[in-house]
């Protein structure tokens, strides 16, 4: 259940657009009113939390607005459809309720929300907001919320439109989102970020220990993985890391002799078990991916990647420069590809020097200063909150 958390090391509010009178006086630092899924312990924890975490880390550190945060997320826990319907409807209302709450002292609300979820919910959060006069951001997770909003039931294409598609800005994690929803909406690009700590072991000179980090959804290629791990090159091992989800059977793994399985990795053990490898493998075609967060880590650790050329894969990494690009669903061009990078060990070089220089333009510092720019602007009429980082 959502909890509001205030900081209160960090500043009081000034005040925002056709607010200044509830708000208070303009000498006050804003405040910040951020909605997201934060990581609850013994739950399943996925690349949306990871990222909210890591935002609320660097906001605090930087100390330069009053920060209180609604978390949204909930235990994920293996409950009918019925039943993860009341759930969510719980939710929602509690987070409502908060909202509700902490608008008066609030300059500028931030919801950092799936796509699913905005569709279903958006129009009462901007009528909040709209009743508060309080400005009101939406940062989408993945990269399909155009895709889904299509598919939608009329009334909910509707509802958007006139609701929370008209919010002060629209963050998209790709470029792709932000330009498709430019035409009608105010976006900016802000894509996903991590910030990994320097490695402390040094690097192999050669690619022979392969990792897939996620959670275990056929949808992220496990399936054409494992069916291509066999025939690797003989000298190269995969490890499987990620909580079990529905729909995969984790006694697969147990039946090749070249693939271990890990089980779940917290966050703060993700690094380790980075540097115990040499290159990152994620064939995913999850319907929803945008940048996923494990790869930006793996770059930062100096791991190449070999992955899908999903739309958000494609403008995260280049093939040849900082990992290999492979055919979604396609297990003859997984084999091809960790064979190329295990028989080559100047590419596999030149790929983990590619992927170090890629991943150091997604650090968590630059997400925190486009959200306190956006509080900034919020604070300042007439100045346009539109942009990127």
């Amino acid at each position: 259940m959502e909890t509001a958390m205030p900081h209160g090391s960090l500043s009081s509010t000034a005040a925002s657009p056709g607010s200044q009178e509830s708000h208070g006086p303009r000498n006050r630092k804003p405040h910040l009113l951020l909605i997201g899924p934060r990581i609850i312990e013994n739950n399943v924890i996925g690349g949306d939390m990871v990222q909210f975490e890591g935002l609320i880390g660097n906001l605090e550190r930087r100390a330069r607005i009053e920060l209180t945060v609604i978390s949204t997320a909930r235990l994920r826990a293996r409950r009918n459809r019925a039943g993860r319907a009341r759930l969510d409807a719980a939710t929602f209302v509690n987070t409502l309720v908060l909202l509700w709450r902490h608008a008066p002292t609030a300059d500028v609300v931030v919801w950092y929300v799936s796509s699913r979820a905005a569709i279903l919910g958006g129009g009462v959060v901007w009528l909040v907001c709209t009743l508060h006069r309080l400005p009101l951001s939406i940062r989408f997770f993945g990269g399909s919320f155009d895709a889904r909003l299509a598919s939608a039931a009329g009334i909910w294409r509707f509802i958007a439109a006139r609701t929370f598609l008209r919010a002060d800005v629209l963050f998209c994690q790709t470029r792709r989102l932000a330009t498709a929803l430019g035409a009608a909406c105010t976006t900016a690009w802000l894509p996903n970020t991590r910030d990994m700590p320097p490695r402390r072991q040094p690097y192999r000179r050669a690619c022979r220990r392969l990792l897939f980090l996620s959670r275990l959804l056929p949808e992220k290629g496990l399936p054409e993985l494992l069916e291509a791990a066999p025939r690797f090159p003989a000298r190269v091992r995969l490890s499987v890391f990620g909580p079990e989800m529905p729909g995969f059977d984790v006694r697969a793994i147990s039946r090749l002799s070249n693939v271990t399985f890990g089980g779940p990795v917290a966050p703060k053990h993700v690094p380790a078990v980075m540097e115990d490898h040499d290159a990152l493998v994620l064939p995913t075609y999850y319907h929803d991916e945008g940048y996923p967060g494990v790869v930006i880590e793996a770059f930062q650790m100096g791991l190449p990647a070999v992955a899908t050329r999903l739309p958000g894969l494609r403008e995260l990494m280049t093939d040849g420069k900082d990992g290999l690009h492979v055919a979604a669903g396609s297990v003859d061009s997984l084999v091809d590809a960790v064979a190329r990078l295990c028989s080559d060990d100047q590419l596999f070089e030149r790929l983990r020097r590619g992927a170090l220089e890629t991943g150091e333009r997604y650090r968590g510092d630059r997400a925190a200063a486009a959200i306190e720019d956006l509080c900034r602007r919020a604070a300042t009429p007439g100045e346009d909150t539109g942009g990127g980082v």
